[in-house]
C-alpha cells in the first residue's frame, strides 16, 4: 500500500462498510481470501446436573470450562500477488452454560424453556464477544398421542447478536452480525 493511502476495508451484507474517504471508495479492490492457518486446540471440562424434584417438572443445567488456543502461524497467498501474513499465538479461557426446565402440566401440555450464555472467544484474528440466548416451547398431545400441537420460539429476546473484533496488519474491524434467530414456529405432527 501506497504511503498515505488508507486501507480498504470490505464485509458482509451483515457487517456494515465504515465510511471510507472518498478517493479510498474509488481506487478500492479488496480480495478476501479464507486459509487454513496453523492449528488450534481446546482442553476443558463439563459439569452436567439433573434434577427431577416432582413428577411434573425437571431442571437440568450444564456448563463447560475451556481453553482455547489458536498457535502462532505464518501463511503466503499467492493471488494476486505474493502477501505473507504472520499471526500470534492467540489464548483465552472461555466457556458457557445452559440451563433448561420441563415442565408437564395434565391434558397433555407441556412446556420448555432453555436459557445459554456463551462467554467471549477466540476466533482466527480476533474475538468473538459473549452472547447469550432465550427458547421457549409449548406443545399439546392430542389424538391418543398421535398427533402434536407445537408452538415454539427461538431467541425469545432477539439477543442473540454476534459482536466481534479482527485485527490485522492494517485494519481493525468492530461488527456485530444480527442473524435472523428469532423465530416462532406453529405447527402439528402426526405420527402415523
Amino acid at each position: 500500500m501506497a504511503a498515505g493511502t488508507q486501507p480498504c476495508t470490505t464485509a458482509s451484507p451483515t457487517v456494515p462498510l465504515p465510511v471510507l474517504p472518498r478517493k479510498c471508495q474509488e481506487t478500492c479492490c479488496c480480495t478476501i481470501f479464507f486459509q487454513n492457518a496453523g492449528r488450534s486446540y481446546n482442553t476443558g471440562a463439563e459439569l452436567i446436573f439433573q434434577q427431577k424434584p416432582a413428577a411434573w417438572i425437571t431442571y437440568t443445567a450444564s456448563a463447560n470450562i475451556y481453553q482455547n488456543t489458536f498457535e502462532a502461524f505464518s501463511v503466503t497467498n499467492q493471488y494476486p500477488e505474493p502477501t505473507t501474513f504472520t499471526g500470534n499465538q492467540q489464548q483465552l479461557i472461555s466457556g458457557n452454560v445452559k440451563l433448561n426446565t420441563t415442565l408437564r402440566f395434565g391434558s397433555g401440555y407441556e412446556a420448555q424453556v432453555s436459557a445459554v450464555f456463551l462467554a467471549p472467544d477466540l476466533i482466527p484474528q480476533g474475538q468473538i464477544d459473549n452472547r447469550f440466548s432465550v427458547d421457549l416451547g409449548v406443545k399439546k398431545s392430542l389424538q391418543q398421542g398421535k398427533g402434536e400441537l407445537f408452538l415454539n420460539a427461538t431467541d425469545l429476546f432477539n439477543t442473540l447478536q454476534v459482536k466481534k473484533e479482527i485485527t490485522g496488519l492494517s485494519f481493525r474491524l468492530e461488527s456485530t452480525d444480527y442473524y435472523e434467530t428469532q423465530v416462532i414456529r406453529l405447527g402439528y405432527t402426526y405420527k402415523f
